[in-house]
């Protein structure tokens, strides 16, 4: 049995697909875990490219020595921002909202 598409996929699954008219923006923000001080990266979705969204969300993050927990993205000791696209396949992506 050959492996299915991605959409063939998301059609057997039912897995809604959201289709955008504009591009999407990937958030990659740095952390610093409390109690290692490692870093620990997130990501979200967004239709906007201006950070206030990413400021008052809130990134589930883990850290390898253990620790994981909820940090705002004001919190963050970096950020990225790239276009992505005009499509979010996985219902399991984060949005920035």
């Amino acid at each position: 049995m050959g492996q299915e598409s991605p959409w063939a996929h998301a059609l057997r699954m039912k897995i809604k697909i959201e289709e955008r008219n504009g591009l999407l923006y990937v958030h990659v923000v740095l952390f610093k875990c409390p109690d290692s001080g490692d870093p620990m990266p997130a990501v979200c979705l967004s239709e906007k490219k201006s950070l206030e969204e990413v400021d008052s969300h809130p990134f589930k993050v883990h850290c390898h020595c253990g620790w994981s927990g909820k940090l705002l993205g004001a919190n963050r000791l970096k950020n990225w921002v790239a276009e992505w696209g005009g499509e979010m396949l996985s219902p399991n992506a984060s949005s920035c909202t």
